[in-house]
Protein backbone atom coordinates (compact mmCIF):
# COMPACT_ATOMS: atom_id res chain seq x y z
CA UNK A 1 0.00 0.00 0.00
CA UNK A 2 1.35 3.42 -1.18
CA UNK A 3 -0.28 6.66 -0.05
CA UNK A 4 0.84 9.18 -2.97
CA UNK A 5 3.18 7.94 -5.98
CA UNK A 6 4.06 9.20 -9.36
CA UNK A 7 4.04 6.80 -12.22
CA UNK A 8 6.58 6.57 -14.47
CA UNK A 9 5.30 3.45 -16.00
CA UNK A 10 3.73 2.74 -19.37
CA UNK A 11 3.81 1.12 -22.63
CA UNK A 12 6.95 2.51 -23.74
CA UNK A 13 8.50 3.15 -20.02
CA UNK A 14 11.28 1.03 -21.01
CA UNK A 15 12.21 2.31 -24.57
CA UNK A 16 15.74 4.90 -24.77
CA UNK A 17 13.72 7.09 -27.01
CA UNK A 18 10.36 7.34 -25.38
CA UNK A 19 11.78 7.32 -21.91
CA UNK A 20 14.27 10.68 -22.73
CA UNK A 21 11.18 12.47 -24.47
CA UNK A 22 7.97 11.15 -23.17
CA UNK A 23 8.47 10.38 -19.59
CA UNK A 24 11.80 12.81 -17.84
CA UNK A 25 10.25 15.73 -19.48
CA UNK A 26 7.31 15.40 -16.62
CA UNK A 27 10.24 15.58 -13.83
CA UNK A 28 10.74 19.08 -14.83
CA UNK A 29 6.95 19.57 -13.86
CA UNK A 30 7.07 17.57 -10.75
CA UNK A 31 10.08 19.82 -9.59
CA UNK A 32 7.97 23.10 -10.26
CA UNK A 33 4.92 21.68 -7.99
CA UNK A 34 7.44 19.94 -5.44
CA UNK A 35 10.51 21.80 -5.27
CA UNK A 36 12.49 19.29 -5.43
CA UNK A 37 11.64 15.66 -7.18
CA UNK A 38 12.89 14.64 -3.64
CA UNK A 39 10.51 16.14 -1.79
CA UNK A 40 7.51 14.97 -4.23
CA UNK A 41 5.72 11.34 -3.64
CA UNK A 42 7.98 8.32 -5.08
CA UNK A 43 7.90 7.61 -8.28
CA UNK A 44 6.91 4.30 -9.82
CA UNK A 45 9.10 3.17 -12.09
CA UNK A 46 9.73 -0.05 -14.62
CA UNK A 47 11.06 -2.94 -12.55
CA UNK A 48 14.00 -4.73 -13.89
CA UNK A 49 14.91 -1.19 -15.48
CA UNK A 50 17.90 -1.16 -17.98
CA UNK A 51 21.10 0.43 -16.44
CA UNK A 52 20.35 3.47 -18.58
CA UNK A 53 17.15 4.18 -16.82
CA UNK A 54 17.73 4.06 -13.73
CA UNK A 55 21.44 6.20 -14.42
CA UNK A 56 19.15 8.88 -15.85
CA UNK A 57 17.16 9.36 -12.60
CA UNK A 58 20.48 9.05 -10.71
CA UNK A 59 21.88 12.22 -13.11
CA UNK A 60 18.91 14.11 -12.55
CA UNK A 61 19.27 13.40 -8.94
CA UNK A 62 16.27 11.32 -8.30
CA UNK A 63 17.33 9.30 -4.99
CA UNK A 64 16.94 5.76 -4.71
CA UNK A 65 14.45 5.92 -2.05
CA UNK A 66 12.12 7.96 -3.96
CA UNK A 67 11.60 5.26 -6.41
CA UNK A 68 9.64 2.02 -6.06
CA UNK A 69 10.20 -0.57 -8.62
CA UNK A 70 6.70 -1.63 -9.76
CA UNK A 71 6.79 -5.09 -10.88
CA UNK A 72 3.62 -4.86 -13.39
CA UNK A 73 0.79 -6.39 -10.80
CA UNK A 74 -1.60 -5.15 -8.77
CA UNK A 75 -0.99 -2.42 -5.99
CA UNK A 76 -2.88 -0.10 -3.57
CA UNK A 77 -2.04 3.83 -4.41
CA UNK A 78 -4.47 5.69 -2.89
CA UNK A 79 -3.67 9.12 -4.45
CA UNK A 80 -1.66 8.95 -8.33
CA UNK A 81 -0.03 12.60 -9.17
CA UNK A 82 -0.06 12.50 -13.00
CA UNK A 83 2.39 14.85 -14.64
CA UNK A 84 1.33 15.37 -18.01
CA UNK A 85 3.11 14.96 -21.03
CA UNK A 86 4.54 18.43 -22.26
CA UNK A 87 3.88 18.73 -25.81
CA UNK A 88 4.56 21.06 -28.45
CA UNK A 89 1.43 20.38 -30.78
CA UNK A 90 -1.95 18.70 -30.63
CA UNK A 91 -3.57 17.43 -33.72
CA UNK A 92 -6.78 17.34 -34.41
CA UNK A 93 -5.77 13.76 -36.62
CA UNK A 94 -6.33 11.14 -33.93
CA UNK A 95 -3.59 9.19 -35.15
CA UNK A 96 -1.29 11.47 -36.03
CA UNK A 97 0.24 11.84 -32.62
CA UNK A 98 2.02 14.68 -30.73
CA UNK A 99 5.32 16.27 -30.85
CA UNK A 100 7.51 16.62 -27.95
CA UNK A 101 7.96 19.79 -26.50
CA UNK A 102 11.33 21.50 -27.62
CA UNK A 103 11.68 23.03 -24.41
CA UNK A 104 10.86 20.06 -22.15
CA UNK A 105 13.70 18.31 -24.03
CA UNK A 106 15.95 20.94 -23.64
CA UNK A 107 15.58 21.00 -20.22
CA UNK A 108 16.42 17.44 -20.13
CA UNK A 109 19.40 17.74 -22.07
CA UNK A 110 20.48 20.69 -20.39
CA UNK A 111 19.98 18.68 -16.90
CA UNK A 112 21.91 15.80 -18.22
CA UNK A 113 24.83 17.46 -19.53
CA UNK A 114 25.36 19.54 -16.44
CA UNK A 115 25.21 16.54 -14.56
CA UNK A 116 28.17 14.71 -16.84
CA UNK A 117 31.92 15.23 -16.11
CA UNK A 118 32.32 15.87 -20.34
CA UNK A 119 35.87 14.57 -20.19
CA UNK A 120 34.14 10.97 -19.13
CA UNK A 121 33.39 10.06 -23.24
CA UNK A 122 35.44 7.07 -25.55
CA UNK A 123 37.91 7.78 -28.23
CA UNK A 124 35.81 9.67 -30.98
CA UNK A 125 35.73 12.49 -33.51
CA UNK A 126 33.24 15.02 -33.60
CA UNK A 127 31.27 13.35 -36.42
CA UNK A 128 29.70 10.31 -35.48
CA UNK A 129 27.24 7.51 -36.87
CA UNK A 130 24.96 5.78 -34.90
CA UNK A 131 25.03 2.11 -36.25
CA UNK A 132 22.22 -0.58 -35.05
CA UNK A 133 24.10 -3.38 -36.55
CA UNK A 134 23.95 -4.99 -33.19
CA UNK A 135 20.19 -4.21 -33.14
CA UNK A 136 17.42 -6.93 -33.81
CA UNK A 137 15.50 -4.19 -35.81
CA UNK A 138 15.47 -0.95 -37.68
CA UNK A 139 18.97 -1.92 -39.01
CA UNK A 140 20.42 -0.07 -42.23
CA UNK A 141 20.55 -2.47 -44.62
CA UNK A 142 23.59 -1.50 -46.89
CA UNK A 143 25.01 0.10 -43.96
CA UNK A 144 28.94 -1.23 -45.10
CA UNK A 145 28.40 1.17 -48.17
CA UNK A 146 27.37 3.54 -45.59
CA UNK A 147 29.60 3.44 -43.18
CA UNK A 148 32.68 4.18 -45.99
CA UNK A 149 31.06 6.69 -47.93
CA UNK A 150 30.53 8.51 -44.02
CA UNK A 151 34.21 7.28 -43.13
CA UNK A 152 35.49 9.33 -46.00
CA UNK A 153 34.12 12.50 -44.73
CA UNK A 154 35.43 12.12 -40.96
CA UNK A 155 32.38 10.07 -39.64
CA UNK A 156 33.49 7.51 -36.68
CA UNK A 157 31.24 4.52 -36.46
CA UNK A 158 30.13 4.12 -32.94
CA UNK A 159 27.90 1.55 -31.34
CA UNK A 160 26.61 3.66 -27.93
CA UNK A 161 24.79 0.72 -26.39
CA UNK A 162 28.21 -0.60 -25.68
CA UNK A 163 28.80 2.81 -23.54
CA UNK A 164 27.56 3.74 -20.07
CA UNK A 165 24.85 6.54 -20.22
CA UNK A 166 27.06 9.17 -18.96
CA UNK A 167 29.83 8.45 -21.54
CA UNK A 168 26.83 8.72 -24.08
CA UNK A 169 25.92 12.42 -22.93
CA UNK A 170 29.45 13.42 -22.79
CA UNK A 171 29.71 12.04 -26.22
CA UNK A 172 27.09 13.44 -27.82
CA UNK A 173 27.25 16.34 -26.66
CA UNK A 174 30.44 17.49 -28.02
CA UNK A 175 29.72 16.51 -31.65
CA UNK A 176 29.83 18.29 -34.37
CA UNK A 177 26.92 15.80 -36.18
CA UNK A 178 25.34 12.84 -35.46
CA UNK A 179 23.81 10.45 -38.45
CA UNK A 180 22.10 7.23 -38.11
CA UNK A 181 18.14 5.75 -38.15
CA UNK A 182 16.44 6.89 -34.96
CA UNK A 183 15.62 3.84 -32.82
Amino acid sequence: IVDTAIPMVGPWSQEFFHWFADYLPRLRQIEQLYGSVNNAPPLLIPSNAPNWLQSSLDLLGVDEENRIQWHGGRMNVRQFVIPSLPRHVESTKPDAGYIQSPRAMEWVSSQLRSAVDMSNRPDVGRRLYVSRANQSDRRVINEANLCSVLSSHGFDIIYPENWSLEEQVATFAQSEAVCGPHG
